[in-house]
Protein backbone atom coordinates (compact mmCIF):
# COMPACT_ATOMS: atom_id res chain seq x y z
CA UNK A 1 0.00 0.00 0.00
CA UNK A 2 1.34 3.45 -0.94
CA UNK A 3 1.23 6.13 1.72
CA UNK A 4 1.08 9.70 0.50
CA UNK A 5 3.14 12.20 2.39
CA UNK A 6 1.61 15.57 3.10
CA UNK A 7 2.99 18.27 0.82
CA UNK A 8 5.47 20.59 2.42
CA UNK A 9 5.17 24.34 2.07
CA UNK A 10 7.65 26.09 -0.20
CA UNK A 11 10.43 27.58 1.91
CA UNK A 12 10.87 31.33 2.02
CA UNK A 13 14.64 31.10 2.44
CA UNK A 14 17.30 28.40 2.20
CA UNK A 15 20.34 28.61 4.44
CA UNK A 16 23.69 27.42 3.06
CA UNK A 17 27.07 26.99 4.62
CA UNK A 18 29.33 29.20 2.49
CA UNK A 19 32.87 28.06 3.40
CA UNK A 20 33.79 24.67 2.04
CA UNK A 21 30.23 23.83 1.01
CA UNK A 22 29.23 26.27 -1.72
CA UNK A 23 32.72 27.55 -2.39
CA UNK A 24 36.31 26.46 -1.99
CA UNK A 25 37.80 29.01 0.39
CA UNK A 26 41.08 27.28 1.22
CA UNK A 27 43.32 29.36 -1.06
CA UNK A 28 41.76 32.59 0.18
CA UNK A 29 42.06 31.41 3.79
CA UNK A 30 45.74 30.55 3.44
CA UNK A 31 46.51 33.83 1.67
CA UNK A 32 44.89 35.71 4.55
CA UNK A 33 46.79 33.61 7.11
CA UNK A 34 50.05 34.37 5.32
CA UNK A 35 49.23 38.08 5.49
CA UNK A 36 48.15 37.94 9.14
CA UNK A 37 51.00 35.90 10.67
CA UNK A 38 53.76 38.47 10.00
CA UNK A 39 51.68 40.89 12.09
CA UNK A 40 51.95 38.76 15.24
CA UNK A 41 54.71 40.93 16.68
CA UNK A 42 52.93 44.25 16.10
CA UNK A 43 49.76 42.71 17.59
CA UNK A 44 51.64 41.68 20.72
CA UNK A 45 50.92 38.02 20.04
CA UNK A 46 54.42 36.54 19.73
CA UNK A 47 54.70 36.39 23.51
CA UNK A 48 51.23 34.81 23.59
CA UNK A 49 52.27 31.82 21.45
CA UNK A 50 51.85 28.63 23.43
CA UNK A 51 55.02 27.39 25.12
CA UNK A 52 56.08 24.17 23.41
CA UNK A 53 55.76 22.08 26.58
CA UNK A 54 52.03 22.97 26.68
CA UNK A 55 51.31 21.96 23.07
CA UNK A 56 48.89 19.08 22.52
CA UNK A 57 50.96 17.16 19.94
CA UNK A 58 54.34 17.03 18.25
CA UNK A 59 52.71 18.57 15.16
CA UNK A 60 51.52 21.49 17.29
CA UNK A 61 55.03 21.91 18.69
CA UNK A 62 56.43 22.05 15.15
CA UNK A 63 53.75 24.55 14.11
CA UNK A 64 54.36 26.87 17.07
CA UNK A 65 58.12 26.64 16.56
CA UNK A 66 57.86 27.40 12.83
CA UNK A 67 55.49 30.32 13.31
CA UNK A 68 57.62 31.70 16.14
CA UNK A 69 60.70 31.64 13.87
CA UNK A 70 59.26 32.54 10.45
CA UNK A 71 55.85 34.18 11.13
CA UNK A 72 54.24 32.06 8.43
CA UNK A 73 52.71 28.62 7.93
CA UNK A 74 54.99 25.72 7.11
CA UNK A 75 55.02 24.96 3.35
CA UNK A 76 53.73 21.44 4.10
CA UNK A 77 50.57 22.88 5.67
CA UNK A 78 50.05 25.12 2.64
CA UNK A 79 50.64 22.22 0.23
CA UNK A 80 48.30 19.81 2.01
CA UNK A 81 45.56 22.39 2.61
CA UNK A 82 43.92 20.42 5.41
CA UNK A 83 44.24 22.74 8.41
CA UNK A 84 41.71 25.46 9.20
CA UNK A 85 42.58 28.80 10.72
CA UNK A 86 40.67 27.82 13.87
CA UNK A 87 42.85 24.72 14.21
CA UNK A 88 45.97 26.85 13.73
CA UNK A 89 44.88 29.40 16.33
CA UNK A 90 43.91 26.66 18.80
CA UNK A 91 47.31 25.01 18.32
CA UNK A 92 49.39 28.16 18.67
CA UNK A 93 47.40 29.98 21.38
CA UNK A 94 45.84 27.09 23.32
CA UNK A 95 43.15 28.33 25.71
CA UNK A 96 44.19 32.00 25.43
CA UNK A 97 40.86 33.35 24.14
CA UNK A 98 42.04 36.97 24.13
CA UNK A 99 44.96 36.12 21.82
CA UNK A 100 42.67 34.07 19.58
CA UNK A 101 40.16 36.95 19.39
CA UNK A 102 42.90 39.37 18.31
CA UNK A 103 44.18 36.87 15.75
CA UNK A 104 40.68 36.18 14.37
CA UNK A 105 39.90 39.90 14.11
CA UNK A 106 43.14 40.57 12.24
CA UNK A 107 42.63 37.50 10.07
CA UNK A 108 39.11 38.67 9.15
CA UNK A 109 40.46 42.05 8.11
CA UNK A 110 43.10 40.35 5.92
CA UNK A 111 40.59 37.84 4.53
CA UNK A 112 38.35 40.58 3.15
CA UNK A 113 40.97 41.18 0.46
CA UNK A 114 40.73 37.56 -0.73
CA UNK A 115 37.04 36.83 -0.10
CA UNK A 116 36.00 37.57 -3.69
CA UNK A 117 38.61 35.17 -5.10
CA UNK A 118 36.84 32.01 -3.95
CA UNK A 119 35.77 29.32 -6.43
CA UNK A 120 32.60 27.24 -6.45
CA UNK A 121 32.96 23.76 -4.99
CA UNK A 122 31.24 22.31 -8.06
CA UNK A 123 30.03 23.61 -11.38
CA UNK A 124 26.50 24.95 -11.46
CA UNK A 125 26.40 26.38 -7.93
CA UNK A 126 25.90 29.91 -9.23
CA UNK A 127 23.17 28.83 -11.62
CA UNK A 128 21.41 26.91 -8.85
CA UNK A 129 21.46 29.93 -6.53
CA UNK A 130 20.21 32.19 -9.33
CA UNK A 131 17.37 29.75 -10.06
CA UNK A 132 16.34 29.87 -6.41
CA UNK A 133 16.36 33.66 -6.55
CA UNK A 134 14.24 33.71 -9.73
CA UNK A 135 11.74 31.35 -8.13
CA UNK A 136 11.32 33.74 -5.21
CA UNK A 137 13.19 31.63 -2.65
CA UNK A 138 15.61 33.67 -0.61
CA UNK A 139 19.17 32.56 -0.02
CA UNK A 140 21.27 33.07 3.07
CA UNK A 141 24.76 31.90 3.89
CA UNK A 142 26.50 31.34 7.18
CA UNK A 143 29.11 34.07 7.36
CA UNK A 144 32.74 34.10 8.20
CA UNK A 145 33.19 34.90 11.89
CA UNK A 146 32.68 38.66 12.40
CA UNK A 147 32.34 39.51 8.72
CA UNK A 148 30.03 42.23 7.50
CA UNK A 149 27.57 42.46 4.66
CA UNK A 150 30.02 44.73 2.85
CA UNK A 151 32.27 41.74 2.09
CA UNK A 152 32.61 40.91 -1.58
CA UNK A 153 32.11 37.41 -2.86
CA UNK A 154 28.69 36.50 -1.54
CA UNK A 155 26.47 33.99 -3.35
CA UNK A 156 25.56 36.49 -6.04
CA UNK A 157 29.24 36.80 -6.98
CA UNK A 158 30.15 33.12 -7.45
CA UNK A 159 32.15 32.68 -10.62
CA UNK A 160 30.41 30.39 -13.08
Amino acid sequence: MTTLLPSLPTPHTLLFDWHGTLVDTLDAMYEAMEEMLPQLESLGLVDQLLPEHLCQSTDDIKLVRYIRLYRRLHPKILAEGRVSRTEVFNAIFGDNQQAKNIAHTTYNRCYQQYYGKVKPIQQGVGEYLNALHKSGIGRACTPLRSTTSENKGGPENIAH
